[in-house]
């Protein structure tokens, strides 16, 4: 497990892609996939002694499917769902924590709300699950 963490280079989320959450929110469902970027820092392997909450922090969590790339992608064809899906190595079970407050507060004001999901160990993963010839796509 240690090397996924030394070997993160970014960790790429999709938002508002669940009918049930966006609804929760009160947002609109987008026309097209909504990424945003937590730091590596925030990544929580097994063994890792704990999260830490901040001071103040109204903490909200998402159970989310993780995707380790074996491969980078880059310029590749958006058809090319063999191509996407024979990058992945395998898989992990993540917890997608967002400092709730700190979000909406940073929407009211129009500033960017990233900071309320890249605190440090606001990703915690599962162990490695490898992709195997009997595996599904997700």
């Amino acid at each position: 497990m240690a090397s996924i963490r030394e070997n993160c280079r970014k960790i790429i989320c999709i938002g508002r892609n669940y009918a049930d959450h966006i609804a929760e929110l009160n947002n609109t469902r987008p026309k097209k996939p909504f990424f945003f970027l937590k730091p590596t820092t925030s990544l929580v392997t097994p063994g890792y002694p704990h999260v830490f909450r901040p001071k103040g922090v109204n903490l909200h969590y998402e159970v989310e499917l993780g995707l380790i790339m074996g491969r980078r992608l880059k310029d590749s064809d958006p058809a090319d769902a063999k191509g996407a899906l024979d990058a992945i190595s395998g898989y992990v079970v993540a917890i997608d924590m967002t400092a709730r407050n700190v979000q909406e507060s940073a929407k009211r004001a129009g500033l960017p709300w990233s900071i309320a999901n890249g605190f440090d160990t606001f990703c915690p993963i599962s162990n490695f699950i490898p992709k195997t010839s009997h595996s599904r796509s997700p």
